[in-house]
């Protein structure tokens, strides 16, 4: 007798350290403030946000350019790694669902049928059902659902994340066109105005006024100017493919015009503040990354406690002939259909994903060999200018080259 009252203390005492030790379970993720900045980033995020603040404006009222905006809107209808961020978001919500359906009892049915070939053609049938449900005690469901519902919320960031870097990127590109166009056409002309001094200086050597020196260093300049329109050219190439990548559209010389300036509205302020950083996609997306590994932490945990599950066993039968000669053994289970629904979400995103990056990898390669094919023609180019670019008098032949007649490699 004492034994046993001995043995239920002690028993109600490990339970009761048991659910004191798993209270920290059930918690939710709490942002650290070890330190003044996480402090102060936790103090930014539950204030008010601030409408007029420089990045919760609208890229609209950013880049008010039509041109722009009409590019920025088509990269946003057809890029690619839009596309797979949305995807990302539509299998961590399938996630979500299958975490959410946990809590729902398994129902299983297994029928057996069984016929006689003789005997009047009797059929006999057994119909069981098992009915389990685990009761959630120590929190193990509830993690998963909270993991899964943090890992929403950060592919939803960095789907956000992936908005600003597309609309930032065509935005980049179009001013780099803009300026290329600004600067070769600068130095067309500079080049025309060079080869016309290349011709004044040759005509004061005739005179005796410079010697040929002051020919050669003008010439020199007049080369130099030609090199650097060949660079030009193959930056604002480059700067094409960028777009329209970008865009995920066919190579092509966008008609962006060289007179394009970027105006912004014009925001004073001493520096960046920690509520503007507190709404970052990105940091937002750290965050509850973070919550993630926190609630996977308290899931593992409660998978040292003990787990409830009440399960019943039922079903429906006639008389089971003895001369039973064909069976008939389908099973169907109507629930703990989680795995199978995330399943079908993952390889739906998936396929859609491989559609998506087997076009963009054909569109990637497309200008790679036109860059490779223009870089050619322009190394030609610039061959031609150095070698038939400088000005000549009448009746004097251009010099070339002894390799100026073969073909370029690879052409």
């Amino acid at each position: 007798m004492k034994f046993d009252k001995i043995a239920r203390i002690g028993l109600l005492t490990a339970v009761g350290v048991t659910m004191l030790s798993s209270c920290h379970i059930y918690k939710k993720f709490d942002m650290p403030q070890d330190t003044a900045m996480t402090k102060e980033y936790v103090q930014a995020k539950e204030s008010a946000p601030d409408s007029t603040a420089y990045g919760n404006l609208n890229w609209q009222s950013v880049f008010t350019d039509p041109l722009l905006q009409d590019y920025i809107n088509r990269a946003l209808t057809n890029n690619v790694n839009l596309e797979n961020a949305r995807l990302n978001v539509d299998v961590a919500r399938a996630n979500l669902l299958g975490a959410k359906l946990s809590y729902l009892p398994a129902v299983a049915i297994n029928a057996t049928g069984a016929g006689a070939s003789y005997a009047g053609g009797s059929w006999n049938y057994t119909i069981p059902m098992a009915i389990s449900w685990e009761i959630d005690v120590f929190g193990k469901i509830l993690n998963n659902k909270r993991s899964a519902s943090a890992a929403v919320r950060m592919q939803e960031d960095y789907l956000q994340a992936a908005h600003s870097q597309i609309i930032t990127g065509v935005a980049t590109c179009y001013y780099t066109i803009a300026t290329l166009n600004a600067q070769l056409a600068l130095s067309k002309e500079t080049a025309e105005i060079w080869a016309k001094n290349v011709e004044i200086m040759k005509d004061y050597k005739e005179a005796g006024r410079v010697n040929q020196a002051a020919v050669v260093q003008s010439q020199a300049q007049y080369w130099s100017i030609l090199a650097s329109i060949t660079d030009l050219e193959t930056a604002l190439t480059q700067a094409n493919n960028s777009m329209s990548l970008l865009l995920n559209e066919a190579p092509a010389t966008w008609e962006i015009p060289a007179t394009a300036r970027m105006e912004v509205p014009q925001i004073l302020r001493d520096g960046v503040a920690m509520r503007e950083l507190a709404m970052r996609p990105d940091v937002r997306a750290a965050e509850e990354g973070l919550a993630t590994a926190y609630y996977a932490t308290n899931s593992a945990r409660a998978a040292f406690y003990p787990g409830i599950t009440i399960t019943s066993n039922g079903g429906f039968t006639n008389l089971i002939h003895q001369e039973s000669r064909r069976l008939v053994h389908p099973a169907c289970r109507l629930a703990d259909r989680t795995p199978i629904l995330t399943r079908t979400e993952h390889s739906t995103a998936q396929r859609g994903k491989s559609t998506a990056a087997t076009g963009h990898e054909q569109l990637r390669a497309h200008p790679a060999l036109g860059s490779r094919r223009s870089q050619q023609l322009l190394r030609g180019t610039r061959q031609d200018r150095l070698e038939n670019g400088l000005p000549h008098r009448a009746g004097q032949k251009p010099r070339r080259s002894s390799r100026g007649n073969q073909p370029a490699a690879g052409l």
